[in-house]
């Protein structure tokens, strides 16, 4: 086990809740397009449900488009209702981009100890810049912790991949063979990072079950690492320090 001494967080999903507050707002708009247009709330939810599993990168990296393609969605489902319907939706699903996003509990505890051993500390996201800066980042209070005081926005038009990372890692400062990733998603952060070869490659999977909507566990390669929380992802940096002393 490598001596890191650099950690590159994902940002939605391993620090902050972001799905709770998509969740909130879409039970909002739910409720209010079931009472207004008499439809099932099982009906609405399955639909809502279903573009979620079908957007999942979508959900966080462009928001507008989230929120524009499911009324789309539901309005081709529901033809013929008026316009003004659909526009309270939308501004009832907007109110996301200034909802509280909260940090995990346990980030701020983890995120001190870190410091205290001296990490360097990065955060790369696909999230629009605006809305991390201005909501996620504002409520996690981290920035003065991360190199250089704010985190890695990576374009959103493109996936995230090992560039993604590689190119945080770079505007950093980060040498990938001594710098930890951890991110919720197995795919876009743990696989992407082993792809590009970085010391130590966490999936973080707090409900212990297959990632999000997709069974892709068995998709988990041999070289990533599978925690439960951000403090197992701690213990596991700590002990390739202790079994490697610089």
């Amino acid at each position: 086990m490598v001596n890191c001494e650099n950690i590159l967080f994902d940002l939605d999903g391993t620090l902050v809740n972001t799905q709770k507050a998509f969740k909130f707002w879409h039970d909002k708009a739910r409720a209010y397009l079931s009472e207004t247009l008499g439809i099932l709330p099982s009906d609405l939810e399955t639909r809502f449900n279903r573009y979620l599993k079908d957007s999942r990168r979508v959900a966080f990296v462009e928001p507008y488009r989230l929120i524009s393609l499911t009324l789309q969605s539901l309005s081709h489902a529901y033809p013929g209702v008026d316009n003004s319907i659909w526009l309270h939706a939308k501004d009832l699903l907007w109110q996301v981009y200034s909802h509280p996003v909260e940090p995990y509990d346990e980030v701020d505890s983890v995120i001190h100890a870190l410091v205290k051993d001296n990490y360097n500390l990065g955060i790369v996201t696909q999230s629009g810049k605006t809305w991390t800066e201005q909501v996620k980042m504002a409520r996690l209070k981290i920035n003065k912790h991360l190199v250089h005081g704010r985190c890695f926005c990576a374009p959103t038009h493109v996936p995230k991949d090992k560039f993604t990372w590689l190119n945080g890692a770079y505007f950093y400062g980060f040498n990938p063979e001594v710098t930890a990733v951890v991110g919720d998603n197995l795919i876009d952060d743990a696989n992407a990072a082993q792809s590009a070869e970085f010391a130590l490659c966490c999936w973080l999977n707090r409900a212990n079950e297959d990632n999000w909507f997709f069974d892709n566990r068995h998709q988990k390669r041999d070289q990533v690492s599978e925690v439960t929380n951000l403090w197992v992802f701690l213990e596991l940096v700590r002990r390739g320090r202790d079994l490697n002393p610089r």
